[in-house]
């Protein structure tokens, strides 16, 4: 999975490419990481499709398109899973390579919390 491009315009295109050789099975239970839960920001607001998903950024105006996998991050995300599971769940969802998907959830997860799309539970 390599995450390719991120312009500072208003409409951003987060496209997560799965280029690494499949992995068929992968064993162990999900992990809990003790992180912080995040949340939404105020005035972000996302719809999904089977393309993947629009979040919008209703105080900065700003659009953003996702492809399925960015998708299925917010959805983890907003069920209240946290980076290690996420990754987890990419791997076994999308047969990525367990270190890729690490890295690029981080990356992904970065991205948002830059883009203040996203923010611990604790503020508001």
């Amino acid at each position: 999975m390599a995450v390719v491009g991120f312009p500072n315009n208003s409409v951003a295109d987060w496209r997560i490419f799965i280029n690494e050789p499949k992995v068929t099975n992968v064993s162990g239970e999900l992990i809990l990481s003790g992180e912080a839960m995040v949340r939404f920001s105020d005035g972000v607001r996302s719809t999904h499709s089977v393309d993947g998903a629009v979040i919008l950024d209703v105080k900065r105006g700003q659009i953003f398109r996702l492809n399925l996998t960015g998708s299925r991050i917010l959805q983890l995300l907003r069920s209240g899973a946290e980076e290690p599971e996420i990754a987890c769940m990419l791997v076994r969802e999308f047969s990525a390579d367990p270190a890729t998907a690490e890295s690029d959830t981080n990356v992904f997860l970065t991205a948002l919390r830059q883009n203040a799309l996203i923010e611990p539970q604790s503020q508001k």
